[in-house]
């Protein structure tokens, strides 16, 4: 393929993306109107590049937040990253287990930051920054959820695939419902062992002067060490950073 017409299909390949939010190889091929092997080929190159996420659980492939950064500087998160970095360093420096800030992105969870684990006993998740999870068996991706207002949740819910990853996640819906009611109501969230066996998750919102969910924080732990003891030492520990973050974003949205 020339040049002229590899830029030409590159940047096709890229509307394709930001037209239908997420995509899988095959429909790009379609748009495309290429061989398979050389949509497979401009994916990789672009994932590689970092202006194009690959969910492997599903598939999907869809623009990432580097490129969404690129496209409206403005309406980065850079201001949410320099907010929160100062207190999960601390924290992590203190429980030295892997914690993450991640928001609502195209319907997906996107993590923004991750600070990992030194242990030699740690959990080892596949996610980076940029990077996308499911919602309904992750801490932060039903964290974020619980946010959304009735509306906001009617429309997203029969749009997300409730894929059983483990024995522990919520597959149907009624209950996944129930599930996001009782975390409004407790204003944390947890991961037991529903995404990854082994690993456990508690999960708090970073809220704005309207009370609206704009991030969430997790802390991530090996099931063995997720005592109950050690999940309320946790859990006192990350309610209070989420609150003081919040208090933060409320202070700079008044200035």
């Amino acid at each position: 393929m020339e040049t002229s017409q590899t830029i030409e299909k590159t940047m096709l390949l890229l509307q394709t993306l930001a037209e239908n939010e997420r995509s899988t190889a095959a429909e790009v091929t379609r748009a495309l109107e290429v061989h398979r092997s050389t949509t497979y080929r401009m994916l990789k190159s672009l994932v590689q590049l970092g202006f194009v996420d690959h969910q492997e659980e599903s598939g999907f492939y869809s623009l990432s937040s580097k490129m969404g950064d690129l496209l409206h500087p403005k309406s980065s998160y850079t201001w949410l990253s320099e907010i929160v970095s100062p207190y999960m360093e601390e924290f992590h420096s203190k429980v030295n287990e892997t914690l993450h800030l991640a928001v609502l992105k195209n319907n997906e969870l996107c993590y923004l930051n991750k600070w990992e684990s030194s242990r030699s006993l740690r959990v080892v998740i596949q996610s980076k920054a940029g990077g996308f999870a499911p919602l309904h068996c992750t801490g932060l991706g039903k964290m974020l959820l619980s946010g959304l207002d009735s509306q906001e949740l009617k429309e997203i819910l029969p749009r997300l695939t409730l894929i059983r990853f483990t024995k522990n996640t919520i597959s149907e819906l009624d209950t996944f419902r129930h599930e996001l009611l009782t975390i409004q109501k407790r204003g944390t969230s947890y991961d037991n062992e529903e995404h990854e066996e082994g690993v456990c998750c508690i999960s708090v919102p970073l809220v704005d002067k309207e009370g609206k969910t704009v991030a969430a924080i997790s802390i991530t732990v090996p099931g063995v060490r997720f005592t109950q003891k050690r999940k309320a030492e946790l859990l006192d520990e990350i309610t209070s950073i989420g609150h003081k973050i919040s208090k933060d974003i409320c202070n700079l949205e008044k200035n």
